[in-house]
C-alpha cells in the first residue's frame, strides 16, 4: 500500500496508533465496522485490503502465484510478499483469518467467486492465451 508519508514516527507514538486502531475495530458489529473502513480507508485501500484477503485465500486452495496474480489482477511480487508475511505468522494467527472468513453468511459466494476467478485463469491459461504466465 503507498505511504501517508516517509517521514517515521517514533515508537511510542507508532505503539499508541496501532493500540488505538486495535481498540477501534474490537467489539464491533458489521455496520460500526464499514464505517471505520470508509472514513479510515481511501475506496483503493480498501480494494487493495481485499485483495490481500483474495490472496491469502487462494493459496490456502493451493492456487498458483502466478494463477492468483492473473486472477485478482496483481503482480507476482504483491502474492509471493503476502504468503511470505502470512507463513512468518504463528499458524494459531494465520488460522485465525480463515475461521472468520469461514463463519460469514456469504462465505459460500466469496469462496465460489475466487475460485470462479482461479478457473478462468486456468481455462485462459490451457487455451494459451495468457503469455504472462
Amino acid at each position: 500500500m503507498p505511504h501517508v508519508s516517509k517521514r517515521k514516527l517514533d515508537k511510542e507514538a507508532l505503539k499508541q496508533l496501532d493500540s488505538a486502531l486495535t481498540w477501534m475495530f474490537s467489539g464491533l458489529r458489521g455496520k460500526e465496522v464499514g464505517l471505520i473502513l470508509r472514513t479510515l480507508m481511501t475506496p483503493t485501500e480498501k480494494v487493495m485490503f481485499g485483495k490481500r484477503l483474495g490472496i491469502l485465500y487462494l493459496l490456502k486452495e493451493d492456487k498458483s502465484e502466478a494463477v492468483i496474480a492473473e486472477a485478482l489482477k496483481t503482480t507476482q511480487p504483491t502474492v509471493s510478499r503476502i504468503k511470505l508475511q502470512n507463513t512468518l505468522l504463528p499458524p494459531k494467527e494465520s488460522a485465525f483469518i480463515f475461521r472468520k472468513l469461514s463463519r460469514w453468511k456469504d462465505f459460500s459466494t466469496f469462496k465460489s467467486a475466487m475460485q470462479d476467478l482461479a478457473l478462468f485463469v486456468l481455462k485462459t491459461l490451457s487455451r494459451g492465451m495468457a503469455g504472462r504466465i
